[in-house]
């Protein structure tokens, strides 16, 4: 597990880094961290809700803070946002919410 966390750590920061100095997304991304991915989500999930058991307003810190970083540029969302009308399929409706979750999207996420 130890492994595992500072391969997503190291990688995190590489990318943090590349973006930071070239001022583009770009991204290492390991293929087989995928497969193990869920077992590490569930067992840091697990682990800090036993040792926050008591203490709700740090889970829903951690939970706040957690979700501030995920969404800061990080995929499905950055891939929506830098999306335009020309990658959108030829329906009136798919560009009207397409549209509207760009404009979202802007509001919450700092490029």
């Amino acid at each position: 597990m130890f492994i595992l966390l500072a391969l997503v750590v190291s990688i995190f920061m590489v990318n943090l880094k590349d973006y930071n100095e070239l001022h583009a997304a770009g991204a290492i991304q390991p293929r087989y961290l995928l497969s193990v991915a869920p077992v590490i989500l569930v067992a840091t999930v697990a682990s800090f809700s036993f040792i926050l058991r008591k203490a709700r307003t740090m889970k829903l810190t951690l939970l706040v803070v957690g979700l501030l970083i995920f969404t800061q540029g990080g995929g499905l969302i950055t891939h929506i946002m830098r999306s335009d009308d020309s990658w959108d399929w030829d329906n009136k409706i798919v560009h009207q919410i397409n549209d509207g979750a760009r404009d979202i999207l802007k509001t919450l996420v700092k490029e």
